[in-house]
C-alpha cells in the first residue's frame, strides 16, 4: 500500500511536472490523455485514500492505456482473454530462453535433436531457472495489482509485456556492463517492469523521461515493487541509486548524459518533432540507443536516427512486426 507521504511526493512532482509541460504535439497520447483526465484531476484534487486507492487498482481507471493491458476495458474481457494471455507468455518464455541463449533453438528441418524436426517445448517451470542463470539472480514476476492476465508461475503471474521486459532489461545491462556508472535511460517507460528488471539485474542508476501522468504510473508500479525510496522524482534525483522520473522538460534541462538509452514501442507514436529533439540530444550524448519499434507509421526510428549510426537491425521475436535495432552515437564507433 502507498504511504501518505509517497502520495504526498507523487502529487507535488505531478504539480512541478505539469507546469512544465510543452504539450504532446501532434500526436496520439493527446486522446490517450483525454481518456485520463479524470486521474489528472484526482491526483490534483482527490483525498488521499482516493487517489491511493484510483492509483492501486489500474482496472478500474486508464492509467496504463496505451502502455500495458491492465487498464479498465469498457467491454468485460472473458475467459478467452485469459486463456489467451496465459498461453502467449508461455511461449514468450520459450522465446526469451532461446534468444538470449539459455535454450537451443529448435530447427523444423530435423537435426540430431530433433529427428523428426519436432523440437521439445520448454515448459514455464523449466524456463525460469535458465533464466536466472542468464541474468544471475531469480526472476520474479510481481503483480502489484489485482486482476493481471498471464499465465500463473510459481513466481507470480508472468504477462508478455513483465517477459518482454527482463528481455529489455538484460539488453540494457549488456551495454552498461563496461561502464562504470551502470546508469541507463529509457525514453517512454511503459509501466516502469523493465526499470524493474533492470534494477535489480544490477544496473544502478535507472532514469526514465515520459509523459507527467505516465510518469504517476510508473512511480506507483516501482515503489509498490522496489519500495518507495527508490522512486526519485525530477532532476534533483539524477543519479541517485533507483528510478529518477523526468518530465521530457526536466530531461531536455538535465546536464547528465547516459551509456546507452532503451525506447520500445515509442518514437515512432510521438510526436515527430519532440522524437527528433530525443535523438538530437543522444547524437550530443554520444549515446548507444537500443530500440524496439515498428514502422507501420509515417516515421521510423532509422528516419529519426539516420542509418548511418545503425549497428544492427533484426526481427524482434517476442513482437511480431517490431524490429530490434541499435544506433551507437559515440565518436568513431564502429
Amino acid at each position: 500500500m502507498l504511504s501518505d507521504a509517497f502520495i504526498d511526493r507523487l502529487r507535488a512532482a505531478y504539480r512541478e511536472g505539469i507546469e512544465g509541460f510543452a504539450g504532446h504535439g501532434e500526436s496520439m497520447w493527446v486522446s490517450i490523455d483525454e481518456l485520463r483526465q479524470n486521474l489528472h484531476t484526482a491526483i490534483l484534487e482527490a483525498d488521499t485514500p482516493t487517489l491511493r486507492d484510483l492509483l492501486g487498482s489500474p482496472l478500474k481507471t486508464k492509467l496504463y492505456f496505451g502502455v500495458d493491458e491492465i487498464y479498465h476495458h469498457d467491454t468485460p474481457l472473458g475467459p478467452e482473454y485469459a486463456a489467451h494471455a496465459a498461453a502467449m507468455s508461455s511461449e514468450a518464455l520459450e522465446r526469451a530462453a532461446v534468444i538470449l541463449g539459455a535454450w537451443r533453438c529448435p530447427n523444423p528441418e530435423g537435426g540430431e535433436n530433433y529427428p523428426h524436426g519436432a523440437a521439445p517445448r520448454l515448459e514455464p517451470e523449466e524456463a525460469l531457472p535458465l533464466l536466472d542463470r542468464i541474468a544471475g539472480t531469480q526472476v520474479e514476476f510481481p503483480n502489484p495489482f489485482p486482476g493481471e492476465a498471464g499465465l500463473q508461475t510459481s513466481r507470480g503471474i508472468a504477462s508478455v509485456r513483465s517477459v518482454g521486459a527482463v528481455y529489455q532489461a538484460l539488453r540494457v545491462r549488456h551495454f552498461c556492463n563496461d561502464s562504470l556508472e551502470r546508469a541507463a535511460l529509457e525514453i517512454g517507460g511503459g509501466v516502469g517492469r523493465t526499470a524493474y528488471y533492470s534494477v535489480c539485474f544490477g544496473v544502478r542508476d535507472y532514469t526514465i523521461v515520459d509523459l507527467p501522468l505516465t510518469l504517476a504510473g510508473q512511480a506507483v508500479f516501482v515503489a509498490l515493487t522496489l519500495g518507495e525510496d527508490r522512486v526519485h522524482f525530477g532532476g534533483g534525483g539524477a543519479g541517485s541509486p533507483g528510478v529518477t522520473l523526468l518530465t521530457p522538460q526536466q530531461f531536455h534541462d538535465c546536464q547528465r548524459s547516459w551509456r546507452v538509452a532503451l525506447n520500445v514501442d515509442s518514437l515512432p507514436e510521438i510526436d515527430h518533432r519532440n522524437a527528433a529533439l530525443y535523438i538530437e540530444r543522444l547524437r550530443r550524448d554520444q549515446t548507444i540507443l537500443l530500440s524496439i519499434n515498428h514502422e507501420a507509421n509515417r516515421s521510423a526510428v532509422a528516419d529519426i536516427a539516420g542509418t548511418e549510426f545503425r549497428r544492427m537491425r533484426a526481427p524482434y521475436a517476442l513482437r511480431p512486426g517490431y524490429l530490434e535495432e541499435v544506433y551507437d552515437f559515440r565518436s568513431g564507433a564502429s
